[in-house]
């Protein structure tokens, strides 16, 4: 439904830029050329896909460290009482082995889901330190805060 919103957002401003003032000052009706809806599609699932690449992506470690290790990067929504809730975990592994959690919130709507999100911070690498990732989205509520668990097991399953 959204990319349909775009689509139509984006014709109505193509149209809107249809009429030219000749020199002569008369107004003609030419609309400018315009890719097919299709083509506008298309274009639109590539910027669609490039972003949500860009919400699951893998970065290196630094080069100081083994060939194996590497950090991964997630980011997850998720509904707190409060509205939409964003965060991201960079997930430190060394092999197949999570060494490292970081959760670093993006978006928090309240004071209540801070804390929680801190709770869940504070307790997460005893709970995924020495697992695979397969283990770590098996994982119980971590700090009590079970929207914060379900959004770092989500963003696992999803990767």
């Amino acid at each position: 439904m959204k990319k349909y919103t775009i689509l139509l957002v984006t014709l109505v401003l193509l149209t809107s830029c249809g009429s030219e003032t000749q020199e002569n000052g008369e107004m003609t009706n030419e609309l400018p050329q315009v890719e097919s809806p299709t083509d506008v599609m298309e274009e639109l699932q590539e910027q669609t896909d490039m972003i949500e690449e860009q919400n699951t992506e893998e970065t290196p470690v630094s080069e100081a460290t083994s060939s194996a290790s590497k950090i991964i990067t997630l980011k997850q929504n998720y509904t707190s009482p409060a509205g939409e809730e964003l965060v991201e975990f960079d997930i430190e592994m060394d092999g197949e082995t999570i060494t490292n959690v970081k959760m670093t919130p993006i978006e928090v709507k309240s004071e209540i889901t801070e804390k929680r999100m801190a709770a869940f911070s504070d307790d997460i690498n005893d709970a995924v330190v020495g697992k695979t990732l397969a283990e770590a989205s098996d994982i119980s509520v971590v700090g009590g805060s079970s929207l914060t668990t379900g959004a770092f097991k989500t963003a696992l399953k999803n990767m």
